[in-house]
């Protein structure tokens, strides 16, 4: 009974060891990345370098982490930086079998632009429209998603309905996304042609 008792007790002390190491590992790691990600940012994505040691550091996180939508997000975000087009495409792809989400369509598409594969890149816009317009009808006031049906519908060639939402909606001043939104706005005003890809060059034009 006793040895039983004791085989118990050392099984459970190496369980709580190996989850309390998993854990300081986990913060590690995912603190490296973030700092390597500072380090990026503060450079204005202007060291490609350091971009790729911010990649490096992201696929260890996720690798740790792969359910943490952030982690994710930074790294295709990083790999457009770098001009990895057909990297980011994949990174978005695996994003998109964790879970559906309207920016990660939208960042297939804009993929897809840049790899001049047009029929595909707006697929993935009208995916993403779709989503953005079901997660609205939930939450009617979402500013954000509201954006993001004007942007797209835009791209897809509805004018009318993009200018039509940015009469109608007043974005609050106090909105966390209010200076994202008013970018896009200015972006539609003034919109030619040339899909996500014109919002998104625009973007970096500005940072």
């Amino acid at each position: 009974m006793r040895i039983k008792k004791n085989r118990f007790i050392a099984i459970a002390l190496i369980i709580v060891i190996m989850s309390i190491a998993y854990y300081v590992a986990l913060t590690i790691t995912v603190d490296s990345a973030n700092k390597d990600l500072l380090k990026v940012m503060e450079n204005n994505y202007q060291d490609k370098s350091l971009i790729y040691d911010a990649v490096k550091s992201l696929d260890m996180a996720i690798f740790m982490m792969p359910w943490n939508h952030d982690l994710r997000l930074n790294r295709r975000s990083l790999l457009l930086q770098i001009n990895d087009y057909s990297g980011a495409l994949e990174a978005v792809q695996d994003d998109l079998k964790v879970g559906k989400d309207g920016l990660a369509y939208e960042y297939e598409g804009l993929c897809y632009e840049f790899l001049n594969q047009e029929d595909e890149a707006y697929k993935s816009y009208r995916k993403a429209l779709k989503l953005y317009e079901e997660e609205l009808a939930e939450k009617p006031n979402d500013d954000f998603r509201t954006a993001e049906i004007a942007t797209l519908s835009m791209i897809l060639g509805d004018t009318l309905r993009a200018q039509e939402i940015l009469k109608t909606r007043k974005i609050p001043s106090d909105s966390l996304a209010a200076s994202y939104i008013e970018r896009n706005n200015q972006f539609i005003l003034h919109y030619k042609s040339g899909g996500l890809r014109y919002f998104y060059n625009k973007a970096k034009e500005r940072n």
